[in-house]
Order: structure tokens, then sequence, then C-alpha cells
């Protein structure tokens, strides 16, 4: 039970307003779309043509609410969108259920989903939206996506990667700004370079790792080598191409189903895509169970399986094989929201091990293993958030108000019911 404190009224005044907000938003929407509606029925009786009408729509909503073209225009399209589609997201919108952010990525990635399946994807989707922050939304769209119709993310991919680019622009302070959007591969092979290279220097170097990975951009740009800032010379280019690492159902790798695989570090992919990907290239495979989407074991089964990497619960040191089955079984950073990836995290010991007496407890095994930000897990060791193991791989954080939040391992596409914040 939530203790009612001055904290805990003002937190729930600001979940409150945060509804309201959306709920606004959603009102706002569909009245431009309706305008628009308008304004078009009206020019195509005075004679305007099809690609005329409704053009200056946008301007006139932009001077009237004082916002950017580019905002409105942006708002509107969500609103025309969902006019005569996804009826269930516009009311959870409506009801601030979800927020411009979520309803912005839900009405991107079922774009191309046909109406024999909208209806289903829906549904699936919208069990996990409520509980999943924007950031992380699209891959689980994808995979639902993917599972039901397949070709709706092939058509995506395929215009998606006609969009790609890279643009510079001004910002202020004497920088730029630098957006890009490239093919999965690509993304991982950049990402890579820049975090190897960004971590190359000594430990003295006074730079952030944003602000290292910002300077190693800039210098593959030039042609240069990233170079320790203390003097030392320390730092380089480091390796090419990375490892493809494929997550993919056993059914899958062994050919009897074509269950979408998942790209480490970008999310998931169709199976024609994946082998693409890996064509030619190093790669390790992660096998997920069909059914439930739990990681089941490391490479082809035969392999290294889960079980079998629990087998030294009495050592501090956590094997790599162990450390990467944890890795992968998390995704990301286990705090509620949290999108850190978790090959940037720490594996914190969720009951600490007993170093003077390793059998009292704190074993090092998969299910006292979990991945924690370095930010987070001071949060957890200060004492201002605290978890509990639920079992299996669920997770209960308690904030310093009392509330509790549920994480869960990845979602990597099985059937289970999704996990629900409390």
């Amino acid at each position: 039970m939530i203790e009612a404190t001055p904290a805990a009224e003002l937190l729930a005044c600001a979940q409150r307003e945060v509804r309201l907000v959306a709920g606004a938003q959603q009102r706002q929407s569909a009245a431009m779309a309706e305008l628009w509606s308008l304004r078009v029925a009206e020019e195509l009786a005075h004679g305007a043509t099809g690609g005329q009408a409704g053009e200056f729509v946008v301007t006139e909503i932009a001077v009237a609410v004082c916002a950017s073209r580019r905002a409105v225009g942006d708002l509107l399209g969500v609103g025309l969108m969902l006019a005569d589609r996804l009826g269930a997201v516009r009311a959870a919108w409506a009801s601030g259920d979800l927020d411009l952010a979520r309803v912005r990525v839900i009405v991107e990635h079922t774009q191309h989903v046909s109406a024999a399946h909208l209806d289903l994807v829906e549904r699936l989707l919208l069990e996990r939206a409520v509980a999943s922050p924007a950031s992380r939304l699209g891959p689980v769209i994808d995979r639902i996506v993917g599972r039901w119709e397949p070709e709706a993310v092939f058509r995506r991919r395929e215009r998606a990667v006609l969009e790609r680019g890279v643009s510079i622009t001004p910002a202020p302070d004497g920088m730029a700004e630098v957006w890009g959007r490239l093919p999965a591969l690509d993304g991982r092979i950049l990402d890579e370079r820049l975090d190897t290279m960004a971590r190359s220097v000594c430990p003295d170097d006074g730079r952030t790792l944003h602000a290292r990975r910002a300077d190693a951009l800039t210098a593959l740009a030039a042609g240069t080598d990233l170079r320790c800032t203390c003097g030392c010379g320390a730092g380089g280019v480091g390796p090419g191409v990375p490892p493809v690492q494929l997550i993919i159902t056993s059914d899958s790798l062994d050919g009897v189903s074509d269950d979408p695989a998942h790209l480490v570090g970008h999310g998931p992919v169709d199976r024609a895509l994946a082998d693409e990907l890996s064509a030619g290239a190093p790669r390790w495979h992660a096998l997920t169970d069909p059914v439930s989407g739990a990681l089941i074991g490391l490479g082809r089964p035969g392999a290294v399986q889960a079980h079998e990497l629990d087998a030294h619960p009495y050592r501090y040191a956590i094997g790599a094989a162990l450390a990467r089955l944890v890795r992968l079984r998390d995704g990301r950073c286990r705090f509620p929201g949290c999108g850190v990836p978790a090959r940037r995290t720490d594996l914190d010991h969720r009951e600490p091990f007993h170093h003077a007496d390793p059998r009292a407890g704190g074993p090092t095994v998969r299910e006292n293993l979990f991945c924690l930000c370095r930010f987070h897990h001071r949060a957890k060791t200060a004492g201002f958030w605290s978890y509990t193991h639920l079992g299996g791989a669920v997770l209960e954080w308690t904030s310093p108000t009392g509330r509790t939040y549920t994480t869960t391992a990845h979602d990597y596409g099985g059937t289970s019911p999704a996990p629900h914040r409390t």
C-alpha cells in the first residue's frame, strides 16, 4: 500500500496531469483531422484538384495555435491515421492510458498491416503498450507484426531503406546536431566502432563516454584515430565489422517456422533479413523457446544450454557464457523504464555474494544476476530503490514512496502474457 505522504501525493498529482495532457492531445489531434477533412471537402466542392485540396490547412492551424508547421503536421498526421483505424488505440489515448509518444510509435509500426490482421495486432500490442515506454515499444510491435503478417514488416523495411540518410543542422552554443537513419547492420557497425574507439583511451581521459563517442565520429570522418586527452597517446580505431549476433527460435533455426529473429543491439528482423545480415559475417546464435520466448541456450541445439551455465554458483567471477546469457535475457538495464543496453550495464548479484562463506548466500547463478546500469546500480546500493525476485526473471522494484513496478526479461516474441505495472 502506498503511504499517504506529501511526496506520494505530488507523484499522484503528476500522474493525473500526464493522463489529462494525453486526453487533451487526442482531442486536439482529432479536431485537426476533422478540420482537414472539412477543408478538403469544401475545396473539392469549389473545383480544387485532389493534389491541392487541404494543402494549406496545416498553415491555418499553425498560425491559430502559434506552433510550427512541422509540429502541427505531425499531430495532424496522427489524427488522420487514427480517424478510421486503430479505434482501441484512439480510445486508450483519449483515456490517458497511452501518451502521444507511444501513439506515434504504434501508428508508424502498424501503417502497413492489412485490415485482415489489424484488429488482432492492435489487441496484442495494447496488452504491452500500456506498460512499455515509447523507446521500447517499436520492437515489441515489430515482433507481433512479424509473427502475424511478415509481409508488413518487409514493406516497412523496403520503404525505410529508400528513405535512409544523414542530416547535420546547426544547434545553439556553437554546436551541430547529427541525425541519421541507416540499415540495421550498418548501424550496428557504426555503434560498435564508436564504442570501441571511445573505450580505447586511458582512464585519465577527462571526457564522458558520450563525448568520446562524439569525438570518435569526427575522427572517423577525418580518417584519424581517437587519442586520449591526457597526452599519453592511447587510443585507436579498433576492429572492423562486429559479429552478427542473432536471437532466433529453435523452430526457425530448424526451418520449421519463419518466426522473426532478433539482431542484438537493434531489434527484431524478418528471417530473410537475418539470413542476409549473417551471410559472410562472423555470427553466433542464441536460441529461444518458440512459445514462451525464453532463452534456452547459446548456439545450435546440442551446444551450451541455459541450465548448464549455473555450474559454478560459489565462485564470484561470472563466466563469459553466463554473462552473455544474462545480458541477452535482460536486454537492457532492469530498472523500470531504463533504456541502457545490457552490454553497457553491471551484472548485479541481487543477493550479495558472501565472500567469507560462498555457500551462505548470493550464488553466481542466472536467478541471482541481473543487469543494472551504473546509475541505477548506485540507486539500489544507496537504498533509495530496492528490488525483490518474484521467480523466473521477474523483478519487483519498490520506489522511495512505496510504489511497486514490475520488470521482466526482454520480450523475444513468445506468446506468454505481458507483465503489468502495479
